[in-house]
């Protein structure tokens, strides 16, 4: 007697849409597999395998042969039915589901704590991990200004500012981040599978994607956000759905621009939340005109403010990517260049592995969703996150500036996902494991790939080459890395093959170098071999010590404060800019940048003793002792106090404080290069009655 085939019949088109899907997802699995023939194309989101040791390639072949397989496997249908029931009544119909969900997230955090990262090359982690850690004080950007302030709350619970309490705070920061954050995605997998929607398919698709990383133990200031964008997810559609949650979904929204501005991209969607039920629906529908009046006021405001800023700003334009041409840096990335346009598709990928394959079994939903409110407001968060990844600069290459644009795709899931109808078996359910193994495989390559350290430092410098204008700030994280580690053969590797970077930097760092030793042949000759980059902070400081030169103090002042606009916390930039405004006799201004350099560094000596200066010039001798006193405490000092106490002591009327400094100063400051000004000053002094 034959037996039982274990191989069901080919699937039929009605039970829903299976070859299409079945087919993007087997050319979606072969793509993993691509980079290996081709290692250094632009497939940043793919080619995880290139990086990683041979037995996780041995392993994806065999787990993309079970997934492919498994479809037409008799005794998968079963599994898959259980599956997907199990799922459900666990975390969505138990009387216990809170404390199962509470266990998910325990063990999720878990591992987070266990697979943290090693490195930290991503973003801008090393330098973040740097400014935490300064013994000199930090700096706190105004676009990240809430989380910077609780990762130094963090910090200062943990110790005072080192190196391992800097590193800790950060993955404390990360680890909170992804518990709450699994929270919420469990809380919005219940709100929105209604229906015969799969519960698990939907956690998956919310879930599994590139944000994952994030939460182990991930160095940036990225984490935090998802709090803030998760929850006004989940109570927005929850208002949309039970009039419940706007306060609430405003609250999150406020807290993750708080976090980061770029958690602006989701206003227009709050607004319409406003306006599409409740009082402000019913305002709307007494007074539309002035509603209306009152959108495009707004929106031309901000058209204006935006050219404004634009044109007026180099600070600002930097932040964006030019149409056709690209910057100075890199002229053939642009927002209409192919390969920014490919970077936005590796980026969709990472954020959204399940996009295609659910967008066939969403495509009979759409009609129906975009007249929905949830529609409506699920489409402007995705046209947000899309206008922001299409048009903002990623300055450090959008491989490693990925967590910047971590947030764009989570309105385009949601919309997708709820596209799908809620009809029995739209989704096949002998796709549930496929597709199932399918994100966990994208997701877990992600992770291995950067927490692995030999893996990361190859992707690190693979994104290196592969975004050469770009690649300084890398290679200098790199260089950093290796010498710390004391791996000279490394470092000496690095500079071989990024010669024409470092050449290049090294060739900056000269001319810099010829201004401040007042040799004008060697800084101009050096100017004249550096290509123009108006977006380059190191280049208008060169410019402003040209002009320094030639006399045009005020062109000077220009360049300089475009430096400043590119990078606005270098202590060194503020301190130059103080020197030109003494030389124009403008010692507020001059004070004023002066304590600035102060706040980003609180413990160079040269800055304390220009800061006393400049209070004695502002007539402000209390202060200028203060600073005194705070360079006593940094260690030895030299002579110059004794003249600063005189003049302090002489404008306070404190005869002996100013005498006895004078005599000091007369006798011990032979080597001061302004000893015979300055002693005609402490002559003066002592003549006083």
């Amino acid at each position: 007697m034959r037996g039982k085939s274990r191989f069901v019949k080919s699937p039929k088109f009605s039970t829903g849409p299976f070859w299409v899907p079945y087919l993007i997802l087997s050319g979606l699995f072969a793509l993993q597999f691509l980079p290996l023939l081709f290692p250094r194309s632009r497939l940043w989101a793919f080619n995880s395998l290139i990086f990683l040791p041979p037995a996780y390639l041995v392993a994806c072949i065999l787990l993309a042969a079970v997934a492919l397989i498994a479809p037409f496997l008799t005794f998968m249908a079963p599994f898959n039915s259980r599956l997907k029931s199990w799922f459900q009544q666990v975390f969505f119909e138990s009387p216990r589901k809170y404390l199962y969900r509470l266990l998910f997230v325990g063990v999720s955090v878990t591992l987070f704590i266990t697979l943290s990262a090693k490195t930290h090359f991503l973003g801008d982690g090393y330098a973040l991990l740097g400014n935490l850690a300064s013994q000199t004080g930090e700096f706190v950007k105004w676009s990240e200004r809430g989380v910077t302030i609780i990762l130094i709350t963090v910090r200062s619970l943990l110790g005072g500012p080192s190196a391992d309490t800097a590193l800790n705070s950060f993955r404390m920061v990360s680890y909170l981040s992804g518990a709450v954050s699994l929270w919420f995605i469990f809380a919005l997998t219940g709100l929105i599978s209604s229906g015969d929607r799969y519960h698990i398919m939907v956690f998956s698709a919310l879930l599994f994607t590139g944000m994952l990383l994030l939460f182990f133990g991930y160095v940036e200031n990225y984490p935090l956000v998802w709090i803030g964008l998760t929850g006004f997810s989940f109570f927005a559609i929850k208002y949309l759905r039970t009039g419940k949650g706007i306060v609430l979904s405003g609250t999150f929204l406020l807290f993750g621009i708080f976090m980061h501005l770029e958690m602006g991209i989701f206003v227009p969607a709050y607004l319409f939340l406003l306006f599409i039920r409740g009082a402000g629906n019913r305002f709307y529908k007494r007074f539309p005109y002035l509603v209306w009046i009152f959108v495009c006021t707004l929106i031309i405001l901000a058209l204006y403010i935006f050219r404004h800023k634009y044109s007026t700003s180099v600070y600002f334009q930097n932040f964006f990517l030019p149409l056709f041409t690209g910057k100075p840096q890199d002229p053939a990335y642009a927002v209409f260049s192919w390969p920014h346009i490919i970077d936005m598709l590796n980026q969709l990928f990472l954020l959204f592995p399940l996009l295609l394959i659910l967008l066939p079994f969403a495509s009979r939903g759409w009609k129906r969703l975009l007249k929905s409110s949830e529609g409506l407001f699920l489409t402007l968060m995705a046209l947000g996150g899309v206008a922001f990844l299409s048009i903002i600069d990623p300055t450090l290459g959008m491989p490693r500036d990925w967590d910047l644009f971590s947030i764009t795709a989570f309105g385009l899931i949601l919309l997708v996902v709820l596209a799908i109808p809620d009809k029995k078996e739209i989704i096949p359910v002998r796709f549930i494991f496929p597709l199932l193994m399918f994100s966990v495989m994208i997701s877990g390559l992600n992770i291995a790939k950067n927490i692995n350290v030999n893996s990361s430092l190859a992707y690190t410098r693979y994104f290196a080459r592969l975004d050469t204008p770009k690649s300084l700030s890398t290679l200098m994280a790199m260089h950093g890395y290796f010498k710390n580690n004391s791996d000279t053969a490394a470092v000496a590797d690095l500079h071989l093959e990024f010669s024409d970077i470092f050449q290049s930097e090294q060739k900056m760092e000269r001319a810099v170098k010829a201004g401040d030793n007042g040799d004008f042949k060697s800084l101009r000759a050096l100017l004249d071999s550096i290509p123009p980059d108006n977006y380059s902070s190191r280049y208008h400081l060169i410019l402003s010590q040209k002009m320094a030169f030639e006399g045009q103090l005020q062109l000077s002042l220009q360049e300089l404060n475009k430096a400043i606009q590119l990078q606005e916390y270098n202590f060194n930039l503020y301190t130059r800019r103080s020197m030109i405004y003494a030389i124009l006799n403008k010692y507020p201004e001059a004070l004023t940048d002066l304590q600035m350099a102060y706040r980003l560094n609180n413990s160079n000596m040269a800055l304390l003793e220009g800061l006393a200066i400049m209070q004695l010039e502002c007539n402000r001798p209390d202060s200028a002792l203060y600073y005194t006193e705070l360079l006593e405490k940094q260690g030895p000092t030299g002579t110059l106090l004794f003249y600063i106490r005189a003049r302090a002591g002489s404008l306070l009327g404190n005869e002996q404080l100013a005498k006895i400094n004078a005599h000091l100063y007369i006798d011990k400051a032979l080597t001061d290069p302004k000893y015979p000004v300055r002693k005609k000053e402490m002559e003066q002094i002592l003549r006083l009655p």
